[in-house]
């Protein structure tokens, strides 16, 4: 419950992907979700509470670890580890940078 509307009840359940909790929210499930955006679906509505920098991980021993910055043509030859598949092709291409700023 809250302290500002104590006749709110919140019930949290968790959900593997993002699929699951839009199909959640418009089947009536959910009132509600925390999704990382975009989620590519002009009938809900959503709002920003945190925003996050893009990171990548590399392995110690990997030629561009020493370095300070990189840049999107710096990876141009290097594996990516995505999002599932089975989201919207806008999410996918915000999250693969595509179009890549290199064309």
């Amino acid at each position: 419950m809250f302290r500002d509307a104590p006749a709110v009840e919140v019930v949290g359940h968790a959900v593997a992907r993002a699929p699951e909790a839009l199909r959640a929210l418009h089947e009536e499930e959910s009132d509600a979700a925390f999704i990382w955006l975009p989620i590519a679906d002009a009938a809900l509505a959503g709002a920003d509470i945190l925003t996050e920098q893009r990171m990548i991980a590399l392995a110690p021993d990997h030629p561009l670890a020493r370095r300070e910055k990189l840049s999107l043509a710096d990876l141009r030859d290097e594996p990516v580890i995505g999002p599932h598949a089975d989201l919207p092709e806008e999410v996918m291409r915000f999250w693969n940078v595509e179009p890549r700023p290199d064309g």
